[in-house]
């Protein structure tokens, strides 16, 4: 008996965090080409609404890893909507950055993974 409880509660705490994983992904992640800090180029928003390439970029935000020191970069390449929060993006075949919109202090570099399928997306999307 002690068993089979042990056996319920163990699987009703699996199924709950699964629920939790799952309805923590956004539905969509809207990208746009930027051509300042403070400008988007115009027209250029792509939403992606694939669930494969949702969980590419959740990946990429979740596994980055904050650098230290100061931050001075070019202006970004693109800016990203994830859910509540939005990133600015550099890109390249592999490597990438990340910064919080609302947090420049601080730069956050993607794992070559994350970042060489960010920029499949990415270049597949906007044919670059």
């Amino acid at each position: 008996m002690f068993l089979l409880r042990v056996f319920w509660c163990s699987a009703t705490f699996i199924i709950f965090t699964l629920f939790l994983v799952a309805c923590s992904l956004p539905n969509k992640i809207t990208v746009f080409e930027m051509e300042s800090f403070e400008k988007i180029k115009e027209d250029t928003a792509l939403e992606i609404t694939d669930e494969e390439e949702i969980k590419v970029f959740s990946k990429a935000v979740k596994s980055a890893n904050s650098e230290p020191g100061i931050v001075d970069v070019s202006d970004p390449d693109y800016k990203f909507e994830y859910g509540e929060k939005s990133y600015f993006l550099w890109i390249s075949v592999g490597s990438g950055s990340i910064m919080k919109t609302s947090n420049t202090n601080t730069i956050y570099t993607l794992e070559k993974d994350s970042a060489k399928k960010v920029f499949e997306i990415i270049t597949d999307n906007y044919g670059e």
